[in-house]
């Protein structure tokens, strides 16, 4: 219907304004559609009872309630069009954008102007010479001057505005020229519309365009189409300014632009702006280390990091804390650096560790361990916590950033990343990372590499095999019990069975963080060793045979001393009662003297030698029982 009414095809527009209100009779949108049609075809009755449904429906539409006010207006009713624009801003003038607003005053003084009360139109005139924002003030002095018939001025005024304002605020005050006649429309000319908002509509439609903007801005940082994020950012700014958020998105593509001056400017006022944006105040301490005055930096990101909340706990700190560790490397204090990357140990949340040992391979000239711990660290974490650390390795030269690589974005939140490990982390063979990623992450390292010595070979794919499927299971989770500390339990040498050296390799021990990482042919021997084990069949029941021998003398162990224990308990069972009958009742009874002293323990008392009763009955002591 929109479509049809903007090219003048009223009829069919009327048509489809019928289909939608048989589908919805309570639109307003539609009501004032309907009504500002007709308005157009002079139906001024109908066109006024279809505004007064849209204002009924929703009495904020502020586009209705000004449509009705137009209709006397465009009657020649000055006073009812006057007494409806002032009932208006009565209202709500507070509500509305500036330019409505001025709109509303123009076409009251108008009225005033056309019924030859002039005494009124210089008070409305100075209100509208206070704000300047529209073309109001020319056009009122361009229609003082058509009323006392001043073409040439008032054409003057009107090139003054045209220069000053966008063409569509001067299409819109001059339809009130022409709608009283003064000036002639131009032939084929549209009848200009404003949609008046109020101005918290107008505010949320510029937030919404800023918005939007902001993020192609990020989008394109991301891609590095720094120029095109150039551009978004200053239209974001322009529809809503002086948002830190805004301003610290600027200085992040002037420093990739290495324009560090300008960049550190925008952070500086970021910062001002939000004391509490920490993007910003990273940025400002990223400066100084891509410019590599270290020391500088250094300052920079102790003092956020003191001010970061959650200390050690969360990933804001733990980058913070890298960077730290890097200016103490880079300026030769191995020392200092060396007791901080100790911090990093049972951090699990941040690749930090892996990256500070990378660091420290990289300073002392082995690039090649240096790849072996960034190589680890890539497989447990995700690409958007390792290029954020790997982001100092490119400002150095370490490493070069690949050519297709988005630009990191720190999140500075102090919440645990989900499904980050909490482990101690390690450079650590491709198949023993292929067997952890299976298991709890909140397990210890030693746990994790025990466990794989049962995974490789296909191990669990045993279970149908006949009488070896119980001593595979006891194997597998004995083993994966064994591994409490920081190395797995090696298996002994006796055990050569073909999958025995697959085993090992994936059972390497782990250094820890303060030694070498594995080696580059160990991993390749290690995956060529998984390959061959999947291949062959027979390597599927190795590891029921190369199930270490110390922890299966154990089981045996344990089963020989119950049993043991078992057999004592039965024979206790059946010797003692025989025992007690063969003993207990022949023992002699002797007399005692009758005398009523003191028991000899607090008395000495002369020795009695007993004497033994005769006997009774049948010769048996006691008697039979």
């Amino acid at each position: 219907a929109f479509r049809a009414f903007d090219s003048n095809k009223f009829a069919e527009a009327l048509k489809q304004l019928d289909a939608i209100d048989a589908r919805q009779p309570d639109l307003a949108a539609s009501k004032n559609l309907r009504g500002v049609i007709l308005m157009r075809q002079g139906n001024y009755d109908q066109a006024e009872a279809a505004l007064q449904d849209a204002a009924r429906i929703d009495p904020k539409f502020w586009n209705a309630r000004f449509n009705l006010a137009e209709i006397p207006f465009l009657k020649k009713d000055w006073t009812e069009a006057r007494n409806r624009f002032e009932q208006l801003l009565s209202n709500g003038e507070s509500d509305l954008a500036k330019e409505a607003s001025q709109l509303i005053h123009y076409k009251i003084l108008l009225t005033y102007l056309l019924e030859g009360k002039d005494n009124m139109v210089d008070s409305i005139q100075a209100k509208l010479e206070l704000s300047p924002d529209t073309p109001a003030v020319d056009y009122v002095k361009a229609a003082v001057a058509l009323q006392k018939k001043n073409q040439k001025e008032a054409q003057d005024w009107i090139s003054v505005a045209e220069k000053n304002f966008p063409p569509q605020l001067n299409k819109l005050f001059a339809e009130s020229l022409y709608e009283v006649g003064w000036l002639e429309k131009p032939a084929g000319a549209a009848r200009p519309s404003l949609p008046l908002m109020t101005a918290a509509e107008r505010t949320e439609k510029s937030k919404a365009i800023a918005r939007a903007k902001f993020e192609q801005a990020q989008q394109a940082l991301r891609q590095r189409d720094l120029a095109t994020a150039l551009k978004l950012v200053d239209e974001a700014d322009q529809a809503d300014p002086n948002q830190a958020a805004t301003i610290n998105l600027r200085g992040e593509i002037l420093m990739q632009q290495e324009q560090f001056d300008q960049a550190e400017a925008a952070f500086k006022k970021a910062a001002k702006l939000d004391p509490k944006l920490r993007e910003a105040q990273y940025n400002l301490a990223q400066i100084p280390f891509k410019k590599k005055e270290y020391a500088k930096a250094r300052d920079r990101f102790e003092t956020l990091y003191k001010r970061t909340p959650g200390g050690d706990k969360n990933q804001a700190a733990e980058l913070i804390k890298f960077k730290i560790y890097m200016t103490l490397l880079l300026e030769g204090k191995e020392s200092r650096a060396h007791a901080m990357m100790d911090e990093f140990q049972f951090t699990g949340d941040t690749p930090a560790l892996y990256y500070a040992q990378a660091a420290w391979e990289f300073q002392h000239n082995n690039p090649e361990k240096a790849g072996d711990w960034t190589a680890s660290a890539n497989k447990i974490y995700s690409s958007a916590l390792n290029s954020v650390f790997a982001d100092a390795f490119y400002d150095v030269g370490w490493m070069q950033k690949p050519a297709a690589a988005t630009m990191p974005t720190p999140a500075f939140d102090t919440a645990q990343a989900e499904g980050s490990p909490a482990v101690e982390p390690s450079p650590i063979p491709d198949k023993v990372f292929a067997a952890n990623s299976q298991g709890d992450t909140t397990k210890s390292e030693g746990l994790a590499l025990g466990s794989t010595m049962s995974a490789p070979s296909g191990g669990l794919d045993i279970a149908s095999a006949g009488p070896t499927t119980g001593q595979t299971s006891v194997s597998s989770a004995n083993d994966s019990a064994s591994g409490t500390g920081a190395q797995p339990e090696k298996p002994p040498a006796s055990a050569t069975t073909p999958g025995s050296s697959d085993s090992t390799a994936a059972a390497a021990p782990a250094e820890s963080p303060q030694t070498s990482p594995a080696s580059t042919e160990q991993n390749d021997h290690t995956a060529a060793a998984q390959a061959s084990a999947s291949a062959s069949p027979a390597v599927e029941i190795a590891p029921a045979k190369a199930a270490p021998s110390g922890i299966l003398a154990r089981s045996r162990m344990w089963v020989v001393g119950g049993l043991l224990l078992a057999a004592l308990a039965i024979l206790a069972w059946v010797i003692v009662p025989t025992f007690r009958r063969r003993y207990v009742f022949n023992v002699p009874s002797y007399s005692r003297t009758t005398s009523g002293a003191a028991p000899a323990l607090f008395k000495p008392r002369a020795s009695v030698t007993p004497q033994k009763k005769a006997l009774q009955g049948n010769g048996f002591v006691g008697g039979p029982r």
